[in-house]
C-alpha cells in the first residue's frame, strides 16, 4: 500500500487488452464521507468514481471492472449497474 495525498492506494494494476493499456486503482480516501474510490486511466483519459464505505463491495467492484477491461468512459455506468444489482440483491435477501 502506498500513501499519497489522494489517499491510500490499496491496489494499482495495469492490464493490457487489444493493444490498449488500462490502469486500475482502488483508493482508500480515509478523510472523505465516501471512503473508497476507484479510478481507470487509459492514455490521456481518466475517470474516478466513489464506491461507498464497504470495503467488500469496493473490492468486488474493483475486481469486476478490472477483469471486464472497463474503459474510463464507461466506468460510471458500470459502477451504477453494480450498485443497482447490490441493492436488488439486498432487498430480495431481507424480505
Amino acid at each position: 500500500m502506498k500513501k499519497r495525498e489522494i489517499g491510500r492506494i490499496l491496489s494499482d494494476e495495469t492490464v493490457t487488452c487489444g493493444g490498449m493499456f488500462f490502469r486500475y486503482r482502488l483508493i482508500d480516501a480515509e478523510d472523505e464521507p465516501m471512503r473508497f474510490r476507484m479510478s481507470v486511466t487509459s492514455g490521456s483519459e481518466c475517470e474516478e468514481v466513489s464506491l461507498g464505505n464497504d470495503i467488500c463491495f469496493a473490492a468486488d467492484c474493483y475486481r469486476s471492472v478490472r477483469d471486464g477491461y472497463v474503459t474510463p468512459c464507461t466506468l460510471c455506468e458500470m459502477i451504477e449497474e453494480l450498485f443497482t444489482g447490490a441493492v436488488i440483491f439486498a432487498k430480495s435477501l431481507y424480505k
